[in-house]
């Protein structure tokens, strides 16, 4: 299981939407648009737009930036069972 930030955290700092976060955080997974695109069944164009979007709400301008900026949030450990 993949250690991340919480959306809550995206969206505190950034303002995101969830569908936002969801391209964020597969980006920071290390997929590609395209990849992101057939993995989340949005178009070429929805999902350029919303990666306008994240880098203006994010003040970045490419992907490996967002990555970087993401990366270096507070994460989200996974859940475990309590004791």
């Amino acid at each position: 299981m993949k250690v991340r930030p919480a959306r809550e955290v995206l969206f505190g700092l950034f303002g995101l939407t969830p569908a936002e976060c969801r391209v964020a955080m597969l980006l920071t997974d290390g997929h590609a648009p395209r990849q992101i695109g057939q993995l989340l069944g949005v178009s070429r164009n929805t999902l350029k737009s919303q990666l306008a979007s994240i880098y203006s709400k994010t003040g970045t301008s490419r992907q490996s930036q967002v990555v970087r900026l993401i990366s270096r949030l507070p994460i989200q450990a996974p859940e475990q069972g309590l004791v």
